[in-house]
């Protein structure tokens, strides 16, 4: 793996926040995945309070796996950050809101409880 995923992570971030990245839900419902024009594949699932993050290439070989989960200061093997934990939570969060239209969907539902 390499040794610092973050300018991919800030990316994905970055452009799932303009609204760039078409993530899209999948059968599991805590996992969303974003292909991007054939070349590579991005996925993302919370299980739990751990993140697992995935990075395909086009004949589908896992390039990056990433697997985050915030620890409690009493539980054995605590550092006290994770230094890819804040990102795939801010990512999945990203990914969530994208492949689901949740921001939409809540502007929606405010309209409607206005008119009653």
């Amino acid at each position: 793996m390499p040794a610092d995923l973050n300018p991919i992570l800030n990316k994905l971030i970055t452009k799932s926040e303009e609204g760039k990245v078409p993530w899209k839900p999948t059968y599991d419902s805590d996992t969303f995945i974003a292909a991007l024009e054939g070349e590579f594949t991005f996925q993302i699932t919370r299980t739990g309070a751990q993140y697992t993050f995935l990075m395909k290439d086009k004949e589908d070989h896992n390039l990056v796996e990433i697997t985050s989960r915030k620890l409690n200061q009493w539980e054995p093997g605590y550092e006290p950050t994770d230094s890819y934990f804040g990102q795939l939570d801010e990512l999945y969060d990203l990914a969530r809101d994208v492949a689901l239209d949740i921001s939409k969907k809540l502007t929606d539902a405010e309209t409607l409880l206005d008119r009653f």
